[in-house]
């Protein structure tokens, strides 16, 4: 799930900490709280935030960045409650808003988070943030033109909006319209030459109209940017296959495991390259380890039926192959004929030991 963009109000105050009147107003421990939320120590900073709002209940700036802390633990109901709080007390605050519909949208609360989004926009209508999440909520419920048009007015206000060039692309790309989401894929880039995930996202997209040679330059764009990106490992080794190039796939995918040994599609696409180059030892080793793990991949049954038919052993052949038209009826066209020749292999060789 993309995650929405966040307000993060930090307050640097200078003052002496042993001023009591600061203290009494709760300030000091507003400011404390501050620096621990920059160090990244949120369950401190929210102590801080409690006492200061002990201090001064209508502490406004206390209930927002005790909220901001809440929602970096992941403790979006305390983060709402928080955020709620400073909008009684600031009605008009387009951030608390944006920060409360965070929190919805991470509870999959879409309904709410368009509410608070929407309301953002109504008091800060030059806010792209309140535009781009409010697209990712109509994006999760699938009304993408909703999101096109959120994230358009997300660029309107902010031409250099990486996320929002990214989300629409994708909003292209599963609506088939691949030429589309590469242009603004590329923009993300030309945004951010550095994004591994966006050079990974356009090499998936000239894949699907086949312009293969793209494809691994951008595969091979994403691994220089971000070397332990396995997922640019296992698809530009995918694309290898399918070029008949399979001891590069193998480097790649070996690659792949080495960064993520629990990767199990990885030892699925790794077995068929070993199937292609005839090792079937290591075939077997790593689409049986596969099967064990997802038993509802028709291809790998597929792959290892016609391991086990390479291999003689034409009864678990006809298990996997049949197995692998179960899970995918339409591989009956394919397979329909080799199932028939296991089969008969399978009773010649069950009649020659009578």
């Amino acid at each position: 799930m993309k995650q929405a963009n966040l307000y993060v109000f930090i307050v640097v105050i200078v003052f002496s900490l042993f001023d009591s009147a600061f203290a009494q107003k709760g300030i000091f421990f507003l400011e404390v709280g501050n620096r621990k939320v920059l160090d990244c120590k949120y369950e401190e900073a929210i102590m801080n935030f409690d006492k200061a709002i002990e201090l001064n209940p209508q502490f406004t700036e206390a209930y927002f960045n005790r909220g901001c802390a809440y929602l970096e633990l992941g403790y979006h109901g305390y983060a709402i409650g928080d955020f709620t709080k400073a909008i009684e007390l600031d009605p008009a605050d387009a951030s608390a808003y944006i920060n409360r519909g965070n929190a919805y949208f991470e509870m999959f609360d879409f309904k709410n988070a368009i509410t608070d989004f929407t309301r953002a926009i109504d008091f800060q209508p030059d806010d792209a943030d309140a535009y781009y999440n409010r697209g990712l909520c109509f994006e999760s419920q699938k009304l993408y033109n909703a999101a096109l048009s959120d994230y358009k007015n997300a660029l309107t206000i902010d031409p250099d909006y990486s996320a929002a060039y990214t989300s629409i692309s994708e909003i292209y790309a599963r609506t088939n319209k691949y030429e589309l989401a590469i242009t603004n894929i590329t923009r993300t880039i030309l945004l951010n030459p550095s994004d591994a995930d966006a050079y990974l996202l356009r090499a998936n997209y000239y894949k699907e109209i086949k312009k293969y040679s793209s494809t691994l330059q951008d595969f091979s764009e994403s691994i220089k940017h971000d070397p332990e990106n396995v997922f640019a490992y296992i698809g530009r080794a995918s694309l290898y296959n399918e070029q008949g190039l399979f001891a590069k796939a193998i480097e790649d995918l070996d690659l792949a495991i080495s960064l993520n040994p629990d990767l199990q599609i990885a030892y699925c696409e790794r077995g068929y390259s070993y199937f292609q180059l005839k090792q079937y030892e290591k075939s077997f080793a790593d689409l049986n380890y596969y099967i064990d793990l997802n038993s509802k991949n028709p291809v790998a049954f597929k792959y290892r039926g016609l391991l086990n038919y390479n291999t003689g052993n034409f009864k678990e052949a006809i298990d996997d192959l049949k197995k692998a038209v179960y899970l995918s009826p339409t591989l009956s066209f394919e397979l329909g004929e080799k199932i028939m020749q296991a089969n008969e292999k399978f009773q010649l060789a069950a009649a020659s030991k009578k």
